[in-house]
């Protein structure tokens, strides 16, 4: 009988599937999508608005956040540089104005 090899082994927490799923979609993440829409954006926008620009409802648009290692609070508005990176990762791009 062959011993495992440790490189096929399954990660701790979950299967080997989902493991390599998680490292694509971060592989993915740096590499923004198609821009398929643009928005003008104020010098302050407040992380409702994002979300609801996004698409996504709120909680969804935290946890996507939270998934790029972005921790904002739902009540917080975020500068223009910061809010055209996040939508840039939606396919959104951010115009200056409004």
């Amino acid at each position: 009988m062959v011993p495992p090899n440790p490189d096929e082994s399954e990660p701790a927490g979950g299967t080997a599937g989902s493991w390599l799923s998680a490292r694509n979609q971060r592989r993915e993440a740096s590499h923004p999508p198609a821009i398929w829409k643009r928005v003008a954006l104020p010098e302050k926008v407040s992380v409702k608005y994002l979300a609801e620009i996004s698409g996504d409802t709120l909680g969804e648009f935290l946890e996507e956040m939270r998934n790029f290692r972005i921790l904002i609070d739902a009540n917080r508005a975020v500068d223009f540089a910061d809010a055209a990176k996040i939508l840039r990762a939606y396919g959104i791009a951010a115009d200056r104005g409004a």
